[in-house]
């Protein structure tokens, strides 16, 4: 019998649909953070293009799961509502070097109520103001280096603005995306990510979260494959070049598994791990989905 986790109720989301650039979802930016855990001025180098290129990633902060809950916010808001800039507006903005003038922006406007509400938080209470206004912060305390064999630039992740009220919460938002994740939003760019936020936010755990959000860039919508289990926890817990214990690596590989037990519980999704230590492997397969017109 299929192994049922328990999935929370939500209500429908606002632009369910998140778009993302394959190198930028596939680089080393997120995981689960215990409290208090959150690191400081990392650097990371993902290549691409069978090693023809870099992206070398810089955090001010390391970003937990909640930060990529809003980043895939954002992503999926302008994918609905965002509008292009022109490039004089985007290189100011964004800070852009080397040869990345002229590449494509793309900015939403927000207010704090609407995208709170479309992270799943409530915009109640100062205390999700106050997350909202430092996760923003972390994550355009993320800067990118490209390098590939015909251009080199650089770019944070984003820009952004605000409006304060009376009481010092954000009202209007500005945000800027960088040109890579605007180039597929725009429909630019030839390959993407795709991610169903609706989903996500009916899974319990961090390690659900990320672990849905590695799979959806591993496994092809309709598809099935079988990956080792070690290569999964290396990816949701953004492991880069750090020494992991075997005690560690062990608690790891049990949250995953319970994690693909939540997964294995979404609609349409089947995940199930199969062998044990090294030698297990996640057998797992995505629902089909229907084409969307906004996807290009």
């Amino acid at each position: 019998m299929k192994k049922r986790g328990r999935i929370r109720s939500v209500a429908t989301l606002p632009a369910p649909l998140a778009k993302s650039h394959p190198v930028i979802h596939a680089a080393p930016q997120f995981r689960p953070i215990r409290r208090g855990r959150r690191r400081r001025g990392l650097e990371r180098v993902y290549e691409f293009g069978n090693g023809r290129g870099t992206l070398r990633i810089r955090l001010f902060y390391e970003l937990d799961i909640a930060d990529q809950d809003l980043l895939l916010g954002i992503l999926a808001l302008a994918l609905k509502e965002g509008h292009e800039i022109g490039s004089d507006q985007i290189e100011r903005l964004l800070e852009l070097d080397g040869d990345a003038r002229g590449l494509p922006g793309i900015r939403l406007n927000v207010s704090a109520y609407e995208l709170l509400l479309a992270i799943g938080r409530s915009p109640k209470g100062k205390h999700n103001h106050e997350w909202l206004k430092a996760s923003l912060s972390r994550l355009s305390g993320v800067s990118f280096l490209r390098d590939s064999p015909t251009r080199v630039w650089s770019t944070n992740l984003l820009s952004w603005a605000a409006k304060k009220d009376s009481d010092g919460r954000l009202t209007g938002i500005s945000i800027t995306l960088n040109p890579i994740s605007a180039m597929v939003i725009l429909g630019h760019a030839d390959g993407y990510i795709l991610e169903d936020r609706r989903e996500r936010h009916a899974l319990e755990s961090d390690e659900a979260k990320g672990l849905h959000s590695v799979l959806c860039g591993l496994v092809r919508q309709g598809d099935s494959r079988r990956i080792r289990l070690d290569v999964l926890v290396d990816r949701v817990y953004a492991r880069y070049g750090e020494a992991v214990s075997e005690g560690t690596q062990r608690k790891r590989r049990h949250d995953l598994k319970v994690a693909a037990d939540e997964l294995d519980a979404l609609p349409g999704w089947r995940c199930r791990v199969e062998g044990r230590g090294e030698d297990a492997v996640l057998v797992v397969s995505r629902p089909k989905r229907t084409p969307d017109p906004l996807l290009g």
